[in-house]
């Protein structure tokens, strides 16, 4: 892969979409990457499968919080 972005669309390809698991690991892979829009996407998408995890939708309400803020050296994304 010539980017992190493409390294994310090429791991997004192979991934079981459907799984919300699938999707949290591949926003945590984002979040290590520093992958940060794409982070809070995949979140989304699995609090979208996962409707009812309040852990879940705490987590997308920090991250878009976080994703307020502008990024600076050395700053990540909240913790789980």
């Amino acid at each position: 892969c010539g980017s992190m972005d493409e390294a994310y669309q090429f791991l997004r390809g192979r991934a079981a979409l459907i799984d919300p698991d699938e999707r949290l690991r591949l926003a945590e892979w984002c979040k290590q990457h520093g992958l940060r829009e794409q982070s809070l996407a995949e979140y989304e998408a699995a609090s979208r499968l996962r409707p009812d995890d309040t852990r879940l939708r705490e987590v997308v309400r920090r991250l878009r919080e976080a994703l307020k803020r502008p990024a600076t050296a050395g700053a990540s994304l909240p913790a789980e």
